[in-house]
């Protein structure tokens, strides 16, 4: 079964990749056409139906990617009371993101935000014409993206976005429509940060709909009897770079036969170092709270936290306490058979061989064809996802009616938006962490040590200097000299967390999270004045998948998840980090 599946992924891959990317810039520009949709519609079709407000904002990191992140607001009308599935809507409107060539494309390292339902007809006319030319080159200059050293505060430009309301509906007609409202700046409440998985993007902490995904939680924390519009967390929900919401850069076409390989060298040393600091940067600047920020990480999300916390103490200022879901960060132990037959045999050299660059990527047909068998087929593709993150074991129970705590009517949904995209690169530094000797060690990107090898490219095939973060020839260049990546010191984190584990998980197994657990608490947190981990809290039935789209997570994990934030969400928590903490002890 494992062989039968792992072939068939990677049979699915190599479809994607040749049809996707290309060996041609024809085929680069056929499917990059294909590609076009309106990403702020596939998260607005999960949002404003029920009465939500939803902002969409950007920020340009240091080597030139361009985030998208959501804020969710508070309901403002009257709509379905709990999450009922939608089928998101798509129009074939042209991107929103900010392009190369347009005048209004933010210098380096500046943050701007906006937000739109649907694309003016000079926008169309502009982007069409965008398309018919080379890029623009960016030159926000070269940083060291795989080292701990911290990146420049980026210059802020005043943000001024809109907000779009719910109607009602699901259509695409109606969430164009959304009233536009004026600038929407200045907090609303304790700023909650969500971080997806890998592979993933916003839509998964929205995905299950209101009194269910988290978001929705969050947004609702602060509400109380009939009046609605209070909310007691300002909700963020970011993108990295590369994924279906952030697949935009200043100088480089992901789909470019020219761009490709410079667009997707990265790994998620670049979420920790560029993509996280830039997008906290922004929420800042939105919303005026510098610190005392409330983090929760899904997965991968874990890894960029806890990297980014024993790394970078330009993030580590800003969170107060940090939610992490599924962590991980060891990963010797994993369980997962494709993951580690992937790990293993390298997959990683035949991606590039057949010039492979993005992974996992996003292509709106393919998805209706998952979402649509998935929903008449639901029990192969539940089998398919156990089998990557773990089996819940539970039967049918009145806080669970489903085998297995999977919704089946929930896979259109989630077949719909997954896979939403990364690099070769990041999937490389993947199985270099599952590969790693030491099992408390959680590794930067091993570039290897043969110096010899040209230089990868800078940059598009433009004039530009850009040099982005992930392309070094070899570990000596990357890391002052070392042949050996560093480690992150994950034992130097002193920010509280609270750590939400599965007995069944198989990504993050339970030896590999006894370990994180030990290596945390061996910290200076300990040693000065109370525990780092304040909370453990473990389901000895959850599987990976359980704590993103379980049917009772919103019962059994939601609940402590707010309590926990409660903590550090009143007003002046962020000084009282350390306070809190020892009281907790």
């Amino acid at each position: 079964m494992v062989a039968i599946v792992a072939v068939a992924n990677g049979a699915w891959w190599l479809a994607q990749r040749f049809g996707a990317d290309g060996l041609s810039s024809a085929t680069s520009a056929r499917n990059a056409a294909q590609r076009q949709e309106a990403p702020y519609d596939a998260m607005a079709a999960l949002v404003l139906p029920f009465g939500y407000t939803l902002e969409e904002h950007f920020v340009q990191t240091e080597d030139g990617y361009i985030l998208r992140l959501f804020r969710l607001g508070a309901r403002t009308q009257q709509g379905p009371s709990t999450g009922q599935l939608l089928s998101p809507s798509r129009t074939a409107a042209p991107d929103p993101r900010p392009q190369s060539t347009d005048a209004t494309l933010p210098e380096p390292a500046t943050i701007t935000t906006t937000t739109t339902s649907e694309p003016s007809d000079e926008a169309r006319r502009r982007t069409a014409a965008e398309e018919q030319q080379p890029a623009a080159a960016g030159d926000p200059g070269g940083t060291s993206a795989s080292t701990s050293t911290e990146v420049p505060e980026p210059t802020i430009a005043t943000p001024t976005p809109n907000t779009g309301t719910g109607t009602g509906t699901s259509s695409a007609a109606a969430i164009a429509a959304a009233p536009s409202t004026g600038a929407s700046t200045g907090a609303r409440g304790p700023v909650a940060f969500l971080h997806h998985p890998l592979m993933g993007s916003s839509v998964d902490f929205a995905v299950m709909g209101p009194g269910r995904s988290l978001a929705f939680i969050l947004a609702d924390a602060g509400t109380r009897g009939k009046g609605r519009g209070r909310c007691g967390y300002d909700v963020w929900l970011t993108n990295v770079r590369g994924n279906r919401f952030s697949r935009n850069h200043t100088a480089l076409d992901p789909d470019a036969p020219g761009d490709m390989e410079a667009f997707w060298s990265y790994s998620w040393d670049e979420h920790v170092s560029l993509d996280l600091p830039a997008a906290l940067d922004l929420v800042a600047a939105v919303t005026g709270q510098d610190t005392g920020m409330l983090f929760v990480g899904y997965s991968q999300g874990t890894t960029v936290c806890l990297a980014a916390l024993s790394s970078q103490p330009r993030v580590s200022r800003r969170i107060a306490a940090a939610v992490l879901l599924a962590p991980v960060a060891f990963v010797s132990h994993m369980t997962s058979p494709l993951f580690r037959w992937m790990a293993q045999w390298k997959l990683e050299r035949l991606f590039r061989y057949v010039g492979m660059h993005e992974y996992g990527g996003h292509h709106p047909a393919a998805a209706r064809l998952a979402s649509s068998f998935c929903g008449r087929h639901p029990a192969p593709c539940t089998a398919y996802l156990e089998l990557l993150c773990g089996t819940n074991p539970s039967p049918p129970s009145p806080a669970s009616p489903y085998a297995g705590n999977l919704d089946p009517a929930l896979l259109p949904a989630i077949m719909t938006f997954l896979p939403s995209g990364t690099s070769v690169q990041n999937m490389a530094h993947w199985g270099q962490v599952v590969r790693e000797s030491d099992p408390v060690r959680l590794p930067y990107y091993d570039y290897g040590t043969d110096c010899s090898k040209p230089d990868p490219p800078d940059s598009s095939s433009s004039s530009s200097s850009l040099r982005t973060g992930g392309r070094y020839p070899c570990n000596q260049a990357a890391y002052n000299g070392s042949r050996v990546p560093p480690a992150y010191p994950l034992s130097s984190i002193t920010t509280p967390l609270a750590l939400f584990t599965g007995g069944r998980d198989s990504l993050a197994d339970p030896v590999d999270v006894a370990l994180l657990l030990s290596a945390l608490q061996r910290g200076p947190g300990a040693e000065g004045g109370g525990p780092v981990v304040l909370l453990h809290h473990d389901e000895p039935d959850y599987g990976h998948l359980d704590f993103g789209v379980g049917y009772d997570a919103a019962d059994r994990i939601y609940p402590l998840v707010l309590a926990f934030m409660r903590q550090f969400a009143a007003p002046g928590a962020g000084a009282a980090t350390a306070a809190a903490a020892a009281a907790a002890a």
